[in-house]
């Protein structure tokens, strides 16, 4: 019991004290991309100081991804997005998917690197757990669109239908499957991203962004 309380204060100490930091004027100083890393430092000294085992370190770390995330909202910051040195530091090495004939062969490697790289990164920068998430799955899906278009060998003309198709259903997908559903695409509608700025491509999926709107401003 004593053992519980204990924790529970050094819990509520951390917050107190990290409330503080972020708090301060100093702590608007530091570079956006730095901020997690700071916490970070706070964290782990912390940790050190209070002797605290694994599970204490980790639940403190949620403690101060919640209160970061807080701070980013009420200040409009934009996710963490790691610079190139950045994600050296905090990802595994890429892998190589030029040989590979299959989609499913791809994503296999794709979503194995995500998995080590999620877990390396946020022991590295706690805090920022969610964001490194988004970004790495984010990346992730627009390889494997890039990857799935050179496999299918996308021409012009198919792409144009891929951007109309998915404008023009992506919409309504997301609504039964939000956390699959830029996977999916990824893999059905592979883009060939040497179109992207094409005028035509641009139209394209202009036309499948205005039907999903006619079908709201009509519901």
């Amino acid at each position: 019991m004593s053992d519980t309380v204990d924790r529970m204060g050094k819990y509520v100490d951390f917050e107190s004290q990290l409330r503080s930091r972020i708090n301060d004027d100093s702590f608007y100083s530091i570079p956006v991309n730095e901020r997690g890393n700071y916490v970070a430092g706070l964290i782990e000294g912390f940790s050190k100081i209070n002797n605290l085992n694994e599970d204490d370190k980790d639940y403190i770390g949620k403690l101060a991804e919640e209160q970061l995330t807080d701070f980013r909202i009420s200040n409009n910051i934009p996710r963490f997005v790691p610079t190139q040195e950045q994600a050296a530091e905090l990802f595994d090495r890429f892998p190589d998917t030029s040989t590979d004939e299959r989609v499913e062969d791809v994503e296999r490697k794709v979503d194995a690197w995500k998995a080590s790289s999620l877990a390396k990164a946020s022991a590295l920068r706690p805090a920022e757990r969610e964001d490194i998430e988004t970004y790495l799955n984010r990346s992730s899906n627009n390889f494997i669109r890039e990857e799935a278009a050179r496999l299918n060998d996308t021409g012009w003309f198919m792409d144009k239908g891929y951007r109309a198709v998915e404008e023009l259903a992506k919409p309504f997908h997301q609504l039964l499957d939000p956390d699959g559903s830029d996977r999916f695409w990824a893999k059905s509608a592979p883009e060939n991203p040497s179109y992207d700025q094409d005028f035509t491509s641009l139209i394209a999926g202009g036309i499948g962004q205005v039907i999903p709107q006619i079908a709201i401003s009509i519901d």
